[in-house]
């Protein structure tokens, strides 16, 4: 299977969308100037390794432009941390094996090792079936399997909610999601797997945060240093909060498995124990 790449892509991208044609020439970027494109955004994609971007867009006179977005996140799991980073909730707007997720006038997926945002605003029917049309387009372009971060085949089934993963290597995007400390207390570095995920239970819900280190070393001082910081005094690893929930952390050779605000010290050690 031949490597695709930005460049090839780009050559390939249809002069016209319906009514909407190419506007002249394509602009690349790289981790070294994105923030002239993506102000206060570029660190997203920088933490997921991000390679160059593609930005193609399309004109019609007196209609918004068509904005499309392409990043070479290097490999497919850092393509689908970006995709999970924001999205709600998943659809198959693109095609049946791709993930990705349409709403108001901005459709965005992963295939492969690229993230593509395709953006119309405001929405309306006819860009709508541009937008979609022009995404299965670029996702014809790319010939390469999409494989999730193995990670996430760890996370615990029973409850889970599917479209509430979300996959990084930055300790910043867990407080996105669910707030942990100001400081790195579980010393995630890009060179660790994290995954997130919420549940749901009795209409109550809680988390399950999974971190792969490099080795056992890694894992045993960022055990440590969460418990002595987060759950200082738990017995067993598993502690009350004052709100009346309970979270615990178990390690086991180079993982670390976190429960957040889980109803009951029982359900942690259930998790625990699969």
């Amino acid at each position: 299977m031949m490597a695709v790449d930005i460049e090839n892509i780009a050559k390939q991208m249809p002069t016209n969308i319906g009514e909407w044609k190419k506007a002249e020439g394509e602009t690349y970027y790289t981790p070294d100037n994105l923030f002239k494109y993506i102000n206060g955004g570029a660190e997203l994609y920088i933490s997921y390794d991000f390679r160059k971007a593609l930005a193609v867009k399309y004109e019609k006179e007196g209609e918004p432009e068509i904005a499309v977005d392409i990043f070479d996140m290097g490999n497919s799991y850092n393509a689908f941390g970006v995709f999970s980073h924001s999205r709600e909730k998943v659809d198959h707007t693109v095609g049946n094996d791709i993930e990705s997720e349409y709403a108001g006038g901005l459709l965005t997926f992963w295939k492969g090792k690229f993230y593509i945002s395709i953006m119309a605003y405001p929405e309306s029917e006819i860009r709508k079936k541009n937008i979609v049309d022009l995404s299965k387009l670029i996702a014809g372009y790319i010939d390469e399997k999409s494989e999730k971060p193995d990670l996430i085949s760890s996370l615990p089934s029973e409850n889970l909610i599917a479209d509430s993963i979300r996959y990084f290597h930055h300790y910043i995007w867990l407080n996105t999601h669910f707030y942990i400390a100001d400081k790195n207390i579980l010393q995630i570095e890009k060179d660790t797997d994290a995954v997130l995920a919420r549940y749901k239970e009795d209409s109550k819900s809680f988390y399950v945060l999974m971190i792969k280190y490099p080795d056992h070393t890694r894992s045993q001082s960022a055990f440590i240093s969460f418990m002595s910081a987060y759950l200082p005094d738990a017995k067993d690893n598993i502690k009350k909060l004052e709100d009346g929930r309970w979270s615990g952390a178990k390690l086991h050779e180079q993982f670390i498995t976190v429960v957040l605000n889980a109803p009951s010290a029982e359900k942690i050690k259930q998790i625990f124990e699969k």
